[in-house]
């Protein structure tokens, strides 16, 4: 999802550890490139993101659950284990020591991020297990794309995407994001329906890469990017006691991000040679409220409470 704009009061962001949050990070926007090692598809998120990742050879981990708690030392073996050509293949960009993992860009230390680990690992802000997960290619506002440092974070109950950005900073995303094709906009949502599910799309060269709109109550997934503004999506409708997928479409209409969702598709009409036209829902996307300066120093403090540590000092947006 978006960067689950972590807007709980500071008392709760500074209670990860215990337990007592019922708050997972809002992620920021993310992407999904191609270029360079990529990201590892399936080893580190429960769901895939952009088809046109390109993965590293690792083994496949199991997707964070209560039957695969990251706090399990097997189980933290085997992410380990997955990481271990990732950090092989990109050891310009990532070194892992112990339980901390030291992230470089240009070849300059910019972010380091320390487990939280308890004696357990279950439930939601109980813990802050981070993967090294590749790089995804993102524009940067001038014609380049650039492979930016994708990292997972498993805090006890699910599992969220985050970009470190060139400056050191850290993006939160619910889900591996898909990129458009000049990799300005980011498209996320919570795929593993720990909140609302919304689809977030997220314009990277905005400043701050903070400007988001969101499709709220949809409850729409991410599929692929079909051309520079077309998102091709699906939502979930409840029909009955069945849960259907429907197809949806994204686009920027004049500036502005629309859905539309079918609802209904065209089919036959018992003794009627005219088919029962399709029906679509049109829904328009709205622009995400810039966070307060109390919510910015709550976001800073859960960060840091998860173990991030920001290196860089360049200037930048």
């Amino acid at each position: 999802m978006m960067r689950l704009l972590r807007w709980s009061a500071a008392l709760a962001a500074l209670m990860i550890l215990s337990g007592c949050g019922d708050r997972k990070p809002a992620p920021d926007g993310a992407t999904a490139g191609s270029d360079g090692p990529g990201v590892v598809d399936g080893a580190f998120f429960p769901h895939e993101g952009d088809a046109s990742s390109t993965a590293v050879s690792a083994s496949a981990v199991a997707s964070e659950s209560d039957s695969a708690d990251p706090g399990d030392p097997a189980v933290l073996n085997d992410r380990r284990g997955a990481e271990a050509p990732v950090l092989s293949a990109q050891s310009d960009v990532a070194k892992r020591e112990g339980d901390v993992l030291t992230i470089r860009i240009d070849n300059n230390p910019a972010a380091r991020f320390t487990d939280q680990r308890n004696l357990y690992c279950e439930g939601n802000d109980t813990c802050s297990v981070w993967t090294y997960a590749g790089t995804v290619t993102l524009g940067d506002g001038h014609g380049r794309k650039l492979p930016y440092p994708l990292l997972s974070q498993y805090n006890g109950e699910a599992t969220s995407a985050v970009v470190v950005d060139r400056n050191g900073r850290i993006i939160w995303l619910d889900e591996k994001p898909v990129v458009s094709p000049s990799g300005q906009y980011l498209a996320a949502a919570d795929a593993e329906g720990y909140s609302d599910g919304t689809l977030r799309i997220r314009d990277w060269f905005s400043p701050g890469h903070g400007a988001i709109v969101s499709f709220a109550g949809e409850s729409c997934t991410p599929l692929k990017w079909t051309a520079a503004t077309t998102l091709a999506a699906e939502c979930g409708r409840n029909e009955g006691k069945a849960l259907h997928r429907m197809p949806a479409t994204v686009t920027m209409d004049h500036g502005h991000w629309r859905l539309v969702e079918v609802v209904a598709p065209a089919a036959p009409r018992k003794g009627r040679t005219k088919a029962k036209a399709q029906q679509t829902k049109v829904i328009d996307g709205k622009a995400d409220a810039p966070p307060s300066q109390q919510q910015r120093a709550d976001n800073d403090a859960y960060d840091r409470n998860s173990g991030y540590l920001r290196l860089a000092t360049p200037d930048g947006p």
